[in-house]
């Protein structure tokens, strides 16, 4: 283990906050409410399938003489969006790549238009269907843009908190289109259902009014050439101090000098490299991450719990139960957004998994009871609520904030892209297969996901690493270094991922530290644009 001058994840700055600048806060926010988007329409769907006006609209009569979706509708139609978001994270990539962040909130915010336009002017559910198809596709670039734009402009120590703005807006949608559900519940207004599909256009609309004042990554502009304009940048996203643009100017030389070390160790970056070397484990932690937050309930509840707490005799309270669960999610979203950046991503992720574990147990051992007590009824519905809760702070919030960091600098976007592609494939599975699970099994489909958990925790502890406090490049040195999981939090660094880590917790004499990674050791030797730093 390196020592002398190093620096290991416990030397995080304890007034990591005071980095966080309005301007920098602007940025993740913009970034990050397209994310609204999938937190109305999630929300908004799994409620329709109890909406009397929009089921009479796109359901069909079942025996009963009743509107209602088929189980093979409900299926195609709880699943057949994830072709977009699938699309989305194929093209996010290469796009992001060839013309920038900002771009690709542009071409985002067309086609959510047009997505929520498809759906608001048809009576077929397959048109309806069409649209989600490309909100989802918006979704599939976001949820890839958003939190890796955040991890390459956010400092180390505050990288989680930025992340999860995206996690806390999702829930922000949720809450919102529950308190819409809940008011018009009882409306019979033929075209009521109409509210809650036409508020989808909010996020599109605000994407597009605030995206012409953000900055683009600082890290995308130095793998362009224009460290000038990264410079820039930091200078308007990092604390204003008397050496400041100095600092900044370095950290785009450190910047530059991580990417080219990456590109010695992973030839171009192109996608193969994903799975050679150190980088087949980076990727595996990212893709196994996205899996087990969509096969261990989470995706489930978000599709069908109203149906699920009206296939337990409270389907009366079906909205109330989803718009409290939706307030818990956000309410408690911003502390444990700082508490993965002040507790760290391990311990979070394994003791909320074991919690969300205990729940399912219940839901599994109370729910298929033929007859039971109001409380055991309770005792299910506050279990199903206590299940979203902990998972979400867990493997759902875990998954947003490691996936966009663990990949190395020529190969962060390309981690994320294949990470959130699987996703995809995993939530389709969950969503296409859960109607005939819940249909067959009730509630012991609780028993299907605690299993699953089980992988997911013995997976968290011997493979997700401790990444709390680092900067991006200091976990290419890590990697580099063959650590277990459980010594990441430990390690000393050294070396450029050392210096930017420094530059960014702003502490003193980080000048001469960096100067020194550098090989920079006098004013004749530092790069021009680092003298002159008013770009």
């Amino acid at each position: 283990m390196p020592n002398g001058g190093g620096r290991s994840a416990l030397s995080t700055d304890k007034s990591a906050f005071k980095q966080a600048t309005p301007f920098l806060i602007f940025c993740v926010i913009t970034m990050s409410i397209g994310e609204l988007l999938f937190g109305l329409d999630a929300s908004a769907f799994a409620q329709f399938q109890v909406l009397p006006s929009w089921l009479k609209v796109f359901g069909e009569r079942n025996a009963k003489g009743a509107y209602a979706l088929s189980t093979d509708r409900k299926s195609l139609m709880t699943s057949v969006q994830w072709v977009g978001k699938l699309a989305g994270t194929i093209v996010v990539e290469p796009m992001v790549h060839r013309i920038g962040y900002k771009k690709t909130m542009y071409v985002m915010c067309a086609i959510q238009f047009v997505g929520c336009i498809l759906e608001m002017a048809t009576s077929s559910w397959i048109v309806f269907s069409c649209g989600r198809v490309f909100q989802y596709l918006c979704i599939g670039i976001i949820e890839n843009a958003g939190p890796t734009y955040a991890s390459e402009t956010s400092p180390a120590a505050l990288r989680a908190a930025c992340v999860s703005f995206l996690f806390i807006v999702q829930g922000l949608g949720g809450v919102i289109t529950s308190g819409i559900f809940q008011g018009i519940s009882t409306s019979t207004n033929p075209n009521i259902w109409l509210v809650p599909a036409g508020i989808q256009l909010i996020p599109g609309v605000i994407v597009l009014l605030s995206t012409p004042f953000i900055v683009e990554s600082p890290r995308l502009l130095v793998a362009w050439g224009r460290k000038d304009a990264a410079a820039a940048a930091l200078n308007k996203l990092r604390v204003r101090t008397t050496t400041s643009e100095q600092a900044n100017a370095i950290e785009v030389e450190a910047i530059e000098q991580a990417i080219l070390e990456a590109k010695r160790l992973s030839s171009q970056g192109g996608w193969i490299e994903l799975f050679r070397g150190t980088n087949l484990r980076r990727t595996m932690i990212a893709i196994w991450i996205f899996i087990f937050q969509q096969w261990t309930g989470q995706q489930f509840v978000t599709s069908y719990g109203p149906t699920f707490y009206t296939s337990v005799g409270r389907g009366s309270q079906a909205f109330i139960y989803t718009l409290i669960g939706g307030i818990l999610h956000l309410v408690l979203g911003l502390p444990f957004a700082w508490a993965y950046d002040k507790v760290g991503r391990r311990p979070l992720l394994i003791y909320g998994t074991v919690i969300a574990t205990i729940f399912l147990i219940i839901i599994g051992i109370l729910g298929p009871k033929t007859n039971p007590s109001t409380a055991e009824l309770n005792t299910v519905v506050a279990s199903l609520m206590m299940f979203r809760f902990f998972e979400s702070f867990s493997l759902s919030q875990a998954c947003w904030i490691i996936g966009p960091e663990i990949g190395s600098s020529i190969l962060r976007k390309k981690t994320m892209a294949i990470a959130t592609f699987v996703d995809v494939i995993a939530a389709f599975g969950v969503t296409y297969s859960s109607p005939y699970m819940l249909a067959a099994l009730g509630s012991r489909v609780a028993f299907v996901f605690t299993g699953i958990s089980v992988f997911a925790l013995i997976f968290s502890i011997f493979f997700v690493p401790e990444t709390k406090g680092r900067s991006l490049e200091e976990l290419d040195e890590m990697f580099e270094a063959k650590l277990w999981a459980w010594q990441f939090s430990r390690y000393e660094t050294k070396g450029v991922g050392h210096a930017i880590a420094e530059l960014e917790a702003d502490k003193a004499g980080k000048d001469n530290l960096v100067l020194d990674v550098l090989g920079v050791h006098d004013d004749k030797n530092v790069p021009e644009h680092v003298e002159d730093s008013k770009v």
